[in-house]
């Protein structure tokens, strides 16, 4: 699974130099920095064939032979080192809320994997009975959903403030944006505000609302998800375990057993990394481009 691409390292390599007294790294110190903060993983960690490096290694020196950085007059380079020029820092400065995002949220998918592995060990514990371990299971159910959830918002909010054309087209289809009006002496007070203002939106919506978060994956990234009538159920049976209680509309009582508790985690893994997979997907063609 290849995740990190070379426009994607443009701002943090940028972040690094700036950050340098001399504002001056060589290849192999980018990679270094490059490489501790971003922990590539997957197929960036495969060795190329006939190399030493592997393909995360690549991708940053391929900054240097496709001239990325200085191409777009980020960087100057001489005597083996990329220096930082004041348009690079400038378009740092500007974009520092994207590097945010690539610092802080790059790493959701795991989260997710490690959230999903950490409630099916606690299927496993055996401090609970009777009702206690009722109570338990039906906190667990819940936890499932929950991770379902952050996903969701995190891939979303990950993919649109780290790709112009993905931020492009949500606020093209975003239907709550249909309603905007503005007048055009407002015009640049809105495109400064336009990412902030997007990243609240997308904080707002309810993730449990699968069919409209089905939607705008679709709108947004033509992703479509698979089959939802399953964990549209289970995102019921969640609701009535918070808000009622563990009882449904009829006031029976929902019994959550660890069997359950698995196969929804089941569910939620192989519906998410589907949908992660179609981001390596796409990730791949916008590379190929």
């Amino acid at each position: 699974m290849e995740r990190i691409s070379e426009r994607g390292l443009i701002l943090p390599s940028l972040y690094f130099l700036e950050k340098e007294g001399n504002k001056e790294l060589s290849t192999t110190e980018l990679i270094a920095k490059l490489r501790e903060l971003l922990n590539p993983r997957g197929e960036d960690l495969d060795i190329i064939e006939g190399r030493a490096d592997d393909k995360f290694s690549q991708k940053v020196r391929n900054l240097r032979s496709h001239k990325t950085l200085e191409k777009e007059g980020y960087t100057t380079y001489s005597d083996r080192k990329f220096k930082i020029t004041e348009s690079g820092e400038r378009y740092l400065r500007e974009n520092l809320i994207f590097l945010s995002e690539i610092i802080l949220v790059e790493n959701y998918f795991n989260e997710f994997k490690s959230s999903i592995e950490t409630i099916k060990n606690l299927c496993n514990n055996g401090a609970f009975e009777g009702e206690l371990l009722q109570h338990f299971y039906n906190m667990l159910y819940t936890s499932v959903i929950t991770s379902l959830e952050t996903y969701l918002s995190d891939a979303l909010r990950f993919k649109i403030t780290n790709n112009e054309n993905d931020l492009k087209k949500f606020i093209e289809t975003f239907r709550e944006y249909e309603k905007e009006k503005f007048t055009f002496k407002e015009v640049f007070n809105q495109c400064e505000n336009i990412l902030f203002k997007v990243k609240e939106d997308i904080s707002k919506l309810m993730y449990h609302n699968l069919p409209k978060i089905k939607g705008i994956y679709k709108s947004t990234f033509n992703i479509e998800f698979n089959e939802i009538s399953g964990l549209v159920q289970s995102i019921a049976i969640r609701h009535d375990l918070v808000h009622r209680n563990g009882k449904n509309k009829d006031g029976e009582n929902h019994s959550i057993s660890k069997d359950d508790v698995l196969s929804l985690c089941n569910d939620v893994d192989v519906f998410v990394s589907d949908i992660e997979s179609k981001f390596i997907i796409l990730h791949d063609e916008d590379e190929e481009l």
